[in-house]
Formats: structure tokens, sequence, C-alpha cells
């Protein structure tokens, strides 16, 4: 997971081409800490823990590396 966004900087795949997969990274680092803010996430919230918001957020992810490979085939296409 380190080595990802030094990838993405290195190696840039044109305007904007990128930006669905930073986007997978912040999902990632954010579920990442609602896991370690568990507990006072569930004080400040109540109904609602670290827990449960990691895995909510964590799905986001997935959604936005399918977003990015749609993005990539209409560039393809479009060629």
């Amino acid at each position: 997971m380190i080595l990802t966004p030094v990838i993405l900087w290195l190696f840039k795949s044109g305007p904007d081409g990128n930006l669905f997969y930073w986007g997978v990274i912040a999902a990632y680092a954010l579920s990442k800490a609602a896991e370690y803010f568990d507990a006072g996430l569930y004080d400040l919230f109540g109904a609602v823990s670290g827990h449960t918001l990691k895995h909510s957020i964590g799905a986001v992810a997935p959604y936005l590396f399918y977003r990015a490979l749609r993005q990539k085939e209409k560039i393809i296409r479009a060629a």
C-alpha cells in the first residue's frame, strides 16, 4: 500500500487518469483511521462504531477502482 502512491506519482497516465486510484488510496486511509479511532467514534456517534465506518468506507474503494477501469475503457475505445 505504501508503494502504490509512489507508482502513481512516477507513472502518470494523462490528465485525471489516476484520480480514481487516488480515491481508492484515500478510502483505504480513511477506513484505517476509522478502525484506529473505533472507540472514540462510537462515543461520538453512539450507534455507529469505527468498525462499522471502516467497512462502509472500505466498500467505496472497489467502486472507485471499477470507475477507474471504466474510464480507461472509454479512453481506449475513443482512440
